[in-house]
């Protein structure tokens, strides 16, 4: 690279080659679904929708170039300072003379992003399974448990991008929007599930290499057998970066009672009809979605809490259809829907230090018939709990999306914290019977108590006390008006 470039210097052509590194499954659909036979808790098998990933001519998956410039266009959006923003936006814009995009790249009018590939032996296919959610109760759809392909994390995949007449300042510029995706903590995703932190890479830049204008022009002189006049490009990272607004918070799940995340599955298959916890390479585990749901629910009741003690059992009576619309649609607003992804996202509770002997809690049970409220005959059955344990997951607020479309929401959802910390939620099967009582506990050990935890939770999303204040003060009256905070 010549050290004579200004920052007003132009390249004709640059080639950034990187890799992404899965950290967590990632799924990109190919839109094809199959039909697939299990066993379910009863013995009886059905037939389940089976997802297939999107495979190239080789028979390995792939991440299309649209898909991953459209994350870039988000990541600008949200990561970088404005006059950044203002810098890059032409990148993005589609040229007027474009053609209609071909199989292997998505063309902008100075951009194009190559699908990111892997190769044979360089990945493992490992499937999920998920229900689907009705999407006006947000309650698991009967009969409707579907099976997704996903690529198992540790596969690489390598990717290829390419700018056309781009100033230096502007090559700067973009090179450090993929210095902010790089990343290992971003938390930046790819594909179905990112609400449960599914997708998340890590990317690594490779190499860069440019053309400079002026040597293009002399190359377009020389023989057609003459070679680009490619040449490496340094750069060093000189822009502060906005880490907070990405990084997951680090948090630990711990029991108070006895823990039973159901895997019905494997219930079949046992002899003692028992009835087994969730594991994820032999190993107890809270799915993402689950911690998800309950998070969502608990953020619905409270904002329906608040909504409701501004009204009196009259208006209750009369605007209960209203009510419910209002609170769905805030909810769907931060949670997402079947339109808009969510503003926060969930990893899977992962047990740390599982040791069978001491962590696993038998217990048994007698089926009660529903309508005679009596002991069903031969209707024993034993369940497999975790007791006495710790899981560990992380939680990441999208704030910027969040402060832009819904801000008061911010209340809801700390609000929402403060009871997983107080121990005032139940999850998993049998809270009637005393199970599923968890505690939430910041990985940071250093942070004692309540106040000290909200402190810090605000300070990592640039948020003071006062502002936190305002924004409740804000909801409480748009509740009172009742307006709808979107």
């Amino acid at each position: 690279m010549h050290d004579h470039l200004q920052a007003w210097a132009a390249f004709e052509r640059v080639k950034i080659r990187f890799t992404l590194e899965i950290t967590s499954p990632l799924a990109i659909g190919s839109g094809e679904t199959l039909l697939e036979q299990i066993t379910q808790s009863n013995g009886q098998t059905r037939d389940v929708e089976l997802k297939q990933l999107a495979l190239d001519n080789q028979g390995c998956p792939y991440i299309p170039g649209s898909s991953f410039k459209g994350l870039l266009r988000g990541a600008c959006q949200t990561a970088l300072p404005v006059e950044l923003q203002n810098q890059l936006s032409g990148l993005f814009a589609q040229a007027p003379q474009a053609s209609a995009s071909s199989d292997d790249s998505s063309s902008g009018q100075f951009m194009r992003v190559y699908d990111i590939r892997s190769h044979k032996g360089a990945f493992d296919i490992s499937t999920s399974q998920h229900n689907k959610i009705n999407p006006v109760t947000k309650t698991v759809l009967d009969q409707h448990l579907f099976i997704r392909k996903c690529v198992a994390a540790g596969a690489k995949f390598h990717g290829c991008i390419e700018l056309d007449r781009i100033h230096k300042n502007t090559l700067d510029g973009f090179i450090e929007l993929l210095y902010v995706m790089a990343d290992v903590d971003s938390g930046y995703g790819l594909g179905a599930g990112q609400n449960i932190q599914q997708g998340i890479f890590h990317l690594n830049i490779e190499n860069i290499v440019v053309v400079e204008q002026s040597e293009f022009r002399e190359w377009i002189t020389q023989p057609a057998s003459a070679r680009l006049p490619w040449c490496d490009y340094t750069y060093e990272q000189a822009i502060q970066r906005r880490e907070s607004a990405h990084r997951p918070i680090p948090f630990v799940i711990n029991t108070l009672s006895p823990l039973l995340i159901l895997e019905p599955q494997k219930v079949a298959a046992s002899p003692k009809n028992e009835i087994v916890f969730k594991t994820l390479n032999n190993c107890p585990y809270i799915p993402a979605s689950t911690l998800l749901g309950v998070w969502r629910s608990r953020c619905r009741k409270i904002l329906a809490t608040m909504l409701y003690q501004n009204q009196d059992w009259q208006q209750l009576c009369n605007n209960n259809a209203a009510n419910q619309a209002t609170v769905d649609s805030i909810i769907d607003t931060v949670f997402g829907n079947q339109k808009s992804a969510s503003m926060v996202s969930i990893s899977d509770a992962v047990m740390s230090d599982y040791k069978p002997e001491r962590h696993d809690h038998y217990q048994s049970f007698n089926a009660i018939d529903r309508f005679t409220g009596e002991v069903k005959d031969g209707a024993l059955f034993s369940v497999k709990a975790i007791d006495l344990a710790s899981f560990n997951f992380s939680i990441k607020i999208d704030i910027n999306r969040l402060n832009k479309h819904a801000p008061s929401m911010i209340i809801i959802v700390l609000l929402a914290m403060k009871d997983f910390y107080m121990a005032d939620v139940k999850m998993g099967w049998g809270t009637n019977k005393g199970f599923g009582h968890i505690q939430l506990r910041p990985a940071d050990s250093n942070l004692k108590d309540w106040d000290a935890l909200l402190n810090s939770v605000c300070q990592y999303y640039e948020l003071s006390i006062p502002e936190i204040e305002q924004r409740y003060s804000d909801l409480t009256q748009l509740l009172a008006e009742k307006e709808v905070l979107l």
